[in-house]
């Protein structure tokens, strides 16, 4: 079995987060993906976090019609902060016979040296690097030093346990976590900018009301 994992604060879990994990399950013909909400991320500073329960919620209601989709409780389980080498390896754990393959932007791989046990992790794990179309592919100076050499076609990403990069172009859709929470705080319509459901739950559990904005 072939998992995807993509971890973030979601906060709130809107319709990019959607169209980039079903990007991601039909490129590689994944079984499913694991959808993580962190309970703290370690490289990130924001001083608030709407709670773990409610974020896990709206990503419940986001993916209600894409079974192959999994909210994942994994990270909000355990003491913050929530480090990407720990949750792949519970995962793991409970999953022994799964290729695990973790979703993360182009960003967060540039600097992925900076990972705790990023090593464990390159090496260990299937990373599946999202860029935009159109966007150069690396070449092999600009790829982080533990990564170089690792770089396979998705069908070679499938057929090897070890732990490989894959470099995938999906179309960005352009919104903004904290965009939606502004406008939420504002009582405005989030149409197209999450799920129905996940606006009805913002606007009745009166999310984003107040609080900060700095994720």
């Amino acid at each position: 079995m072939n998992l995807g994992v993509l971890g973030g604060t979601f906060d709130p879990f809107h319709v990019g987060h959607v169209e980039m994990a079903l990007g991601v399950l039909r490129a590689l013909n994944l079984d499913a993906v694991h959808l993580v909400p962190c309970r703290l991320p370690p490289h990130k500073e924001r001083p608030r976090l709407t709670p773990g329960a409610d974020r896990l919620a709206m990503i419940a209601l986001a993916v209600q019609d894409h079974p192959a989709l999994i909210p994942d409780s994994t990270e909000l389980m355990r003491p913050a902060p929530s480090f990407t080498i720990d949750t792949l390896k519970d995962l793991a754990a409970r999953r022994p016979a799964a290729r695990l393959f973790f979703i993360m932007g182009m960003d967060s791989f540039r600097e992925i040296s900076l990972w705790k046990e990023h090593q464990a992790l390159v090496q260990g794990f299937h990373l599946v690097v999202v860029n935009r179309p159109g966007s150069p592919r690396p070449g092999e100076n600009e790829i982080p030093e533990v990564a170089r050499g690792r770089l396979v076609e998705a069908s070679q990403a499938l057929d090897t346990q070890e732990g490989r990069v894959h470099m995938l172009e999906i179309p960005p859709q352009d919104v903004s976590s904290t965009t939606i929470r502004r406008l939420a705080r504002e009582g405005a319509s989030l149409e197209g900018l999450v799920p129905t459901a996940v606006e009805s739950y913002i606007h009745r559990c009166n999310l984003y009301c107040r609080g900060d904005d700095s994720g």
